[in-house]
């Protein structure tokens, strides 16, 4: 039966096809081209109905006129096929065909379907309905055809993961959250939930196509890197973080579950952090007698030094400033609040052990925006960055040295963008002070008199200062320490 009712299509495309390549301005002729074919298909169908009636099923039969009506060469491109006059011809079959055989009934996207795939066709009627440049009696055709799409899957008892499934959309890892198929997908679960009283949802079906909760959760931290995926990401994060408090989840079951194990500046990086402060924030609002706070957490899992470190670092990337510049707020008012000094957090922080390279650290300016903090709630506040860093590291000369050795061979491009302004906080104090420089290389850097000529780090800094101590106003009335070996 397919054998003769595809030879007999075959014949009639191949006729059809002879028309429609050669040029004509006569529409009347392909009009009536099309509805003889359209004659000799149902004609082709009768005589193989007939023959086979006692032998085929139902199923088998209608499988039989899909697979014949492939038979028409609709091609690769299915944009082409829907501008087409094949179109026309295979509407006026299915009618017809359908007239006549209301218990075999076939459809015309189901015969797009078994050819293109229900993939592409759903992902073409979608970005031709959403391209403005389509045509309007094009795009009105893709929208009916649609909804034609997602009426079978329906009649069919297609379950969300299926058309999921039959979408492909499992292919795609993190770029199904913004196909095209995806939102074909949505428009099926409300259809679905609408038709069958359903209560489906994108967030589960998503999460019963990977497995897990875990599974999803690795998907969007990927996705936030992509700014075509960010909206989604934030819905499916808030559906994700309501779940967890219908099971309720503890916060320390939710630090354990998203793995929290990465270095801290990953954590920002990667996205999860985000993900447990919103849940955090949720927990607190829904038991504000347990609540928790991020920080805390922080602090207790990697250390109060590797937190500012990192915050500070959080802060400088768009993608993380806003929760970054939230904890250090809290992280500064939380030190200022158990009445910590400067030099305290000097301490706190480790600075000293560093060295080196506290010159450009990202620790000096967590306690740079300390003291600015304390100098803003008490204008008594004595405090400045340079005094507490000369007081803790031993003196403002070690300090100040330890300035001239990170300018004079600077190990990183954090010491080379750190130098200058560590020298011109040393210079602007000196000056305040009224401080010559002789009186800085003798009294603050504590160079013996005799060894004032000879080359050191010490003679290298003050040498930059005296250019600066030159231009400003007076200099000779700044002048505190004076001896005659000097001239």
């Amino acid at each position: 039966m397919v054998l003769v009712f595809t030879t007999t299509l075959l014949i009639c495309s191949k006729s059809y096809a002879a028309v429609a390549d050669f040029p004509t301005e006569d529409r009347d002729f392909t009009d009536i081209h099309a509805s003889v074919l359209t004659k000799r298909l149902l004609r082709a169908y009768e005589k193989t109905q007939k023959n086979t009636e006692d032998r085929v099923g139902g199923e088998t039969l209608v499988n039989n006129v899909v697979q014949a009506l492939s038979t028409l060469r609709l091609g690769d491109d299915l944009v082409a096929t829907l501008s087409s006059s094949k179109l026309k011809i295979l509407d006026e079959f299915v009618t017809k065909f359908n007239k006549q055989n209301s218990g075999n009934k076939i459809t015309r996207i189901g015969a797009l379907s078994a050819q293109y795939g229900d993939d592409v066709v759903a992902k073409t009627l979608m970005k031709l309905q959403k391209n403005s440049n389509t045509p309007l009696d094009m795009a009105t055709v893709a929208k009916t055809l649609q909804q034609e799409q997602l009426s079978e899957w329906l009649t069919k008892d297609k379950s969300v993961l299926e058309v999921f499934n039959l979408l492909k959309l499992g292919d795609d890892g993190y770029a199904k959250l913004f196909s095209k198929r995806l939102n074909v997908l949505e428009d099926y679960i409300a259809i679905f939930n609408r038709k069958k009283l359903g209560e489906e949802t994108l967030f589960k079906t998503l999460v019963a196509s990977v497995g897990d909760d875990s599974k999803l959760v690795s998907i969007l931290m990927t996705a936030k890197t992509d700014e075509l995926a960010v909206e989604k990401v934030k819905i499916l994060e808030n559906q994700l973080v309501a779940k967890w408090r219908s099971e309720n989840a503890r916060p320390q079951a939710v630090w354990d579950f998203l793995n929290v194990d990465d270095k801290l500046e990953d954590l920002f990086s990667n996205g999860k952090l985000s993900l447990y402060s919103d849940f955090i924030a949720d927990f607190n609002r829904n038991n504000p007698k347990k609540k928790v706070f991020l920080l805390g957490t922080l602090n207790a899992h990697y250390g109060e030094e590797t937190v500012a470190k990192a915050l500070v670092y959080a802060k400088n990337l768009e993608a993380t400033k806003g929760i970054a510049t939230k904890l250090q707020k809290q992280q500064l008012k939380g030190w200022m609040i158990s009445k910590k000094s400067p030099d305290d957090v000097f301490t706190l922080l480790k600075i000293k052990e560093d060295g080196i390279f506290s010159i450009g650290s990202r620790k000096v300016n967590t306690l740079d925006a300390y003291i600015k903090l304390l100098k803003s709630r008490n204008p008594f506040e004595q405090s400045n960055l340079v005094s507490v860093l000369s007081k803790g590291f031993g003196g403002e000369d070690e300090f100040a040295l330890l300035v001239s050795r990170a300018s004079q061979q600077p190990l990183s491009k954090k010491m080379i963008d750190g130098a200058p302004k560590y020298r011109d906080l040393l210079f602007r104090s000196w000056l305040k002070r009224e401080l010559d420089p002789m009186t800085v290389l003798v009294q603050v850097l504590k160079v013996p008199e005799d060894k004032v000529a000879t080359p050191s780090d010490a003679k290298w800094i003050v040498d930059l200062y005296k250019p600066m101590y030159n231009r400003s106003p007076n200099p000779d009335r700044m002048v505190v320490y004076i001896d005659p070996k000097r001239f």
